[in-house]
């Protein structure tokens, strides 16, 4: 049979969200080289030392910043937090972030299971990897990262809680810092 030539062009649709993240981490990296290139501007009277008139605290690990959150203020500050871990992460992951930053801004010392959530929950799942490798003995190829797809939710609600810590200090920081006011009290 004789015809027109045909041209077929063949796209492998996963890839552009590999491009996409590729070309957002190269700004990124390119972000934190301008970063380190460009100098802050001097304080008056700083003198010579670029730490000089600049406090720096340290904070401890298991102590929580700030004060806890009313209950609607944690309330609604969880669920935007979940709605936007839903949208990039999944409802799984959404609702986990939705309940751990609630806890986390609600109660007094609840700042903790951010900040070894996150870490335990990178170790379960590296750990998990290694052991099936371990016991299975499989063979590393373009399937092998199927072999471990349950462990993709547990990294991303990893990360999910990292970046929540951020912004739960942040959060109850502020609460901290603002005064508060009791029925009566501006008379």
């Amino acid at each position: 049979m004789v015809g027109p030539d045909a041209t077929i062009t063949m796209e492998f649709a996963p890839q552009r969200m590999v491009w996409i993240a590729l070309l957002l981490s190269a700004i990124g990296v390119l972000i934190c080289l301008a970063l380190l290139v460009i100098r802050a501007p001097r304080i008056r009277g700083a003198g010579d030392s670029p730490t000089a008139g600049i406090e720096v605290g340290s904070v401890a690990p298991v102590t929580a910043e700030g004060a806890a959150l009313a209950p609607a203020r944690a309330g609604v500050a969880a669920v935007a937090a979940g709605l936007l871990a839903l949208v990039f992460m999944g409802w799984a992951v959404g609702l986990a972030v939705m309940i751990v930053a609630f806890v986390a801004l609600w109660v007094p010392r609840g700042q903790l299971v951010l900040r070894f959530g996150g870490p335990a929950l990178f170790a379960a799942a590296a750990g998990f990897v290694i052991a099936k490798q371990l016991l299975g003995n499989y063979l590393v190829d373009f399937n092998w990262m199927n072999l471990f797809e349950v462990t993709h939710a547990w990294t991303l609600a990893a990360v999910a809680l990292l970046v929540l810590d951020v912004a739960v200090s942040h959060l109850r920081r502020a609460a901290s810092d603002t005064p508060r006011t009791t029925p009566g009290s501006d008379l």
